[in-house]
Formats: C-alpha cells, sequence, structure tokens
C-alpha cells in the first residue's frame, strides 16, 4: 500500500491544476488575487483529503479487500496509486513538500505583485500629469513642445 502522503499529493496536484487557469486568468487581468488563491488551495486541499480517505478508512479497521476493492477508484486511483510499489513512499514524500514549496512560492509571489501594483497606482494617483492613466487617446498624446527658441 503506497503511503498517505503520495494520495494527498495526488489530490492536490488535481486541484492546483483544475483551479490553475482561473487562477492564472485572474493574475493576468490585474484582479485581486486573494479569492482565487483561497479557492485554489481550498481545492487542492479537499481534494488531497479526498485521496486518503481509502487510507483512513483502512487505518479505521475496514478489511483491505474493501480498502483497495476497484471502487474505491472515485477517490483519485487509490488502489492504482496503491501499486506502485515500495518507491512510492519516497516519491510522495517528494510530490507533498514540491506542492507545498509550490502553494508557498505562488502565495509570496501573490503576495509581491500586489505590493507592487499597489506602489504604482499610488504612485499614477499622486497627481503628477504623466503618471496618471489617460481617459482617451487626445489626452494620451504626447505634448509637442517648441524649442525653435522663438517666443
Amino acid at each position: 500500500m503506497a503511503h498517505a502522503a503520495l494520495h494527498f499529493a495526488a489530490g492536490m496536484a488535481v486541484g492546483m491544476a483544475v483551479q490553475g487557469p482561473l487562477l492564472r486568468r485572474t493574475w493576468n487581468r490585474g484582479r485581486e488575487l486573494a479569492p482565487a488563491i483561497l479557492r485554489w488551495l481550498c481545492l487542492s486541499w479537499l481534494l488531497g483529503t479526498w485521496g486518503i480517505i481509502p487510507s483512513l478508512l483502512h487505518y479505521a479497521g475496514l478489511p483491505d479487500a474493501f480498502c483497495n476493492g476497484w471502487w474505491m477508484n472515485l477517490f483519485l486511483f487509490h488502489p492504482l496509486i496503491n501499486r506502485w510499489g515500495p518507491h512510492a513512499t519516497i516519491i510522495g514524500a517528494v510530490a507533498l513538500v514540491g506542492s507545498f514549496v509550490f502553494q508557498y512560492a505562488l502565495i509570496l509571489a501573490a503576495i509581491l505583485k500586489t505590493r507592487k501594483d499597489n506602489r504604482r497606482e499610488s504612485v499614477r494617483s499622486s497627481g503628477h500629469p504623466s503618471l496618471q492613466k489617460c481617459s482617451g487617446p487626445e489626452e494620451c498624446a504626447p505634448v509637442s513642445r517648441d524649442h525653435s527658441g522663438s517666443g
């Protein structure tokens, strides 16, 4: 039987992959990141927990015939992952740590992006005309200055 860490990491990977495109769209469009990251984290942790339910049932004392039956494939292919052999514990630990590191790095990147965007917005709203957003093409047109010396 594979270690529960491998099943949890598999569930987290599925959750991150399912919610990833929506998070990327939110990131690229410059919208508020906190709700999208929260959904991404919650789904990955929820599916990670979903993936270890057969292991929890096994630890609770249910027989192996029940916990490794084909119907347990509903829990993110639990019986198929169990066939990986003795190296599944190492693979599971590495995958789980990798998932945690990836989530932590993405949260830090989102914090840095938000701080950078907030600084940029505060500079734009400081009143300097060249840093303010334009509302139309005539306002954004470069100002021509007469450098001929006359005037």
